[in-house]
Parts: C-alpha cells; structure tokens; sequence
C-alpha cells in the first residue's frame, strides 16, 4: 500500500505561498518576471497580469507588462496570459491537442491567419472578417505557438504570427503538468486538465509519464499529488507571510475550481463572494489568509474585508492599514481613490489620530517635502465607513505620498470630515502622528 504524505491546509498555503513569490518580493529583473508567470500570468481583466507582477516583484511599474522578456498568447483555456518568451512552447504546444481532426484545424488556421496577414499586425476581430471567419475562432490557432498578440485592456487584441516554437509537444505539456504542480500543488489530473483546457485523458497521460517524479499526498478535501522535488518544502517551517497584498482576477494563487476552493476558503458563504458565477472581484491577502475581495470601477477602488481588523494598538501590525497603504500607496494604476469598507464605522478626528500615535517622535518640518491628502466618510444610519485616499499622484506611487508643511517647520496633515448631513470640517493632527500615518499609508 502506497505511503500518502499528510498535508495540512496550512502547509500548503505556505507552501502556494513561497512559490508564488507572495511572501517576499522578488528583485527586479528579467529572471524574477519568468519565475512570478511560471504557471503564466492570466490577463482577461484589463491589466490583472501586471497587478499579480506587482505582488510579487519589486520596482513594477505601469509598462512591466510590455518588457521584452514577456509576450502575450490565448493560453490555458484560451485566455489571455502574460508569460516568459522563453516558455512560449510550454503555454502553446503543451496544449496541442492529441487528435487529429482539433490538430488539424489549429494549424490550418494558423496557416490561414499566417498568409492572409503576411507580416502585418491587426485586431484579430478585424483579421477574422477579413477571412470571412469568425473573429473568435482565431483562437483555435493559439496552440501551434504560431499566434501572438498585444491586448492594452481597453481595445480589440492586435495580433501577429510568428515561427513555431522547435519543441515536441510532449515534452512541452509535461512541463506544463509540472509547472502546475509547483504552482498549484496538491493536484490532480482532472484539476490539470480544467486549469489547460485540455482533454482529461490527455492530462490523465500526462500524469502517468511524470509517475516517477511524483509523490501521493492526502489533504483535506482527498487524495492528490505533488512533485518529489517539492516534498522538503511541503514540510519546511512556514515563512512569516507578507501583511498584505491585493491579487486581481484570476490571479494563480486562487485560480481553482471545485474542491480545490474549499482549500483557500473553508466557509462556503465566502467562496460565493469570491468565485462569483461572473468575473471573479480580485482577492485581499491578509497574513497569507484571503479575508475579503476588492474591485475596481473608473478611479475608485473598494476593498470589502470578511472580519474587522482593529485599528487602534500602534505596536501591532494592523492588517486593516495594510490594505488601504497596499493598494493606495504603491498599486500601479492610473486611478486615485480607495476605499474601505468594514462592518463597523469609525470616526477619526485630530484627537483620535493623535491618540493612536503610538508613541511616535516628533517630526520638525515636512517629511520629505510630500503630499498626502485624504478623506474620511462615515455612515453612521448603515454601520459603514468608507476611507478615500486622494491626491497620490498619477500612478499612485509610495514615494509620492508623505506630509506637507504649515506654517513654516511643522508637518500636519489635514482632513476632511463628512457626516451623514454631508457638513465638512477640517481637523489636523499633531507632528508626533505624522510617521504612523505615513507607514499607514505607505510613506
């Protein structure tokens, strides 16, 4: 009878974790963007590729996306996903079909596409008229390797051919299998198979021929398996997990399906909110634990928490501040406003702000001569508070944000109160709190 490694549900978050370079960021580089889209980066949502870089790679900026060492292809299940221009093979000829007839008609349209465009670059809606095709079929060519494109998230993909990667299919899907298997493990064919969009029995044969590198596991939702290189790390001691991180749509840390869910979200009435039956909102990573969702609608983001985090006690890391500093203060989007929602409301005025300073130093004269401005909003009729952060700059950078100065030496820091009746006042808080807003916000 063959041994099964026990797995806790902790061991593998940590382990999903470490992989997917979500503790600690990597350097930035080349070597580091190849490693964060190992399993590929998916890019249906406008810019989710570039959001999970920025989770996981240091110094990201707006035009990540577009350096050289990355393209863009229709991979698993003939999404869009940003990967390593030296993976092209695994993302495309690992998901060639095995029969004949669907091989077929992938070469045959990637010959069409090929001849009909003869160098040129085009929206593939406008290329698939042209061809009296229809535009969506296109897609079908991506598995011969033969097909790129550039989607900038607003207008039609724009797409080219290029020469077919020199790779056997074999050997390209099973290290697409075990790319999975690093990324997503525990797994199971049948998980691999939804995940590639591939034939279950394809994904079953794939399995059979890694047998050798593979090791039986048992976890809380069955039977699965992981590669025997990742054993020792399975039973490593668990890294501390970064405060927070904002993961968009789809992103590889909770792409899953089916049991798989219950793993990163053991209460049932959370999973419909995050696995929603329409596009999926992006998830909150609080201390390696999912604990709300967020979305994005124009320039406002809202961040939506499962359990209230405290916001008060300056001497613990707060994962509430986390949130708001996460996405506010160094997110690469052209946009300048979040906010939060918790479910109860809090008033913070001059006094509270300087009661929560936490023992904090003065500060003489403005921290770094920067800007932070934000507002305060509460709803006291429904028990909600919402936190808008304003005035980031552009792209929403953290050495953007810091204090200005009044009335010479002093640093302060101005707020906007709204109650209910929507009459304002300003409020300012003391030098001594201005380091603990700063490191709330990202300064």
């Amino acid at each position: 009878m063959t041994h099964r490694l026990e797995l806790s549900r902790l061991q593998i978050l940590c382990f999903r974790r470490r992989c997917g370079a979500l503790d600690e960021r990597l350097p930035a580089g080349a070597k580091s963007l190849r490693r964060a889209a190992w399993a590929g980066l998916q890019d249906s949502a406008p810019r989710a590729a570039l959001l999970s870089i920025h989770a996981r790679v240091e110094g990201t900026s707006p035009t990540t996306w577009e350096h050289p060492s990355l393209i863009q292809l229709w991979g698993p299940r003939f999404n869009d996903y940003l990967v390593a221009s030296k993976d092209l093979a695994v993302f495309s000829l690992g998901r060639l079909s095995s029969d004949a007839s669907k091989r077929g008609r992938a070469h045959d349209t990637a010959d069409r596409l090929h001849a009909f465009l003869n160098g040129r670059r085009m929206p593939f809606g406008q290329a698939g008229q042209a061809m009296g095709s229809q535009p969506n079929s296109l897609r079908y060519a991506a598995p011969t390797g033969r097909v790129l494109l550039r989607w900038d998230g607003s207008r039609q993909p724009v797409v080219w051919t290029t020469p077919a990667p020199d790779m056997d299919p074999r050997h390209a899907r099973l290290e697409l299998a075990r790319r999975y298997l690093h990324v997503f493990g525990p797994a199971t064919a049948a998980s691999f198979a939804r995940w590639a969009g591939i034939q279950p029995a394809a994904a079953s044969a794939a399995f059979r021929e890694l047998a050798g590198a593979l090791a039986p596991v048992r976890t809380l939702v069955g039977d699965a398996w992981i590669l025997v290189d990742d054993e020792t790390a399975f039973r490593a001691v668990p890294r501390p997990p970064a405060l927070a991180r904002l993961l968009p749509s789809g992103d590889a840390f909770y792409l899953a399906w089916g049991s798989d869910r219950e793993i990163l979200v053991p209460e049932a009435t959370r999973r419909s909110e995050l696995w929603t039956s329409r596009v999926w909102p992006g998830a909150l990573l609080v201390s390696g634990e999912i604990a709300g969702v967020w979305r994005r609608s124009g320039a406002d983001i809202s961040l939506e928490a499962w359990r209230c985090f405290p916001w008060r006690n300056a001497r613990r890391l707060r994962p509430r501040r986390a949130l708001c500093r996460c996405r506010a203060s160094r997110v690469r989007l052209p946009s300048a406003g979040v906010w939060w929602r918790s479910s109860r409301p809090r008033r913070i005025c001059g006094s509270d702000a300087d009661s929560d300073g936490g023992g904090e130093q003065e500060t003489d004269g403005a921290v770094d001569g920067r800007t932070v401005n934000f507002r305060i909003v509460t709803y006291p009729a429904k028990c909600r508070s919402r936190i808008w952060m304003g005035k980031l700059g552009s792209r929403l950078e953290c050495d953007r944000i810091s204090c200005r100065p009044v009335a010479g030496r002093h640093a302060w820091l101005s707020f906007e109160i709204r109650v209910g009746s929507r009459q304002e006042k300003e409020s300012t808080t003391k030098p001594r709190c201005v380091r603990q807003i700063l490191r709330l916000y990202g300064g």
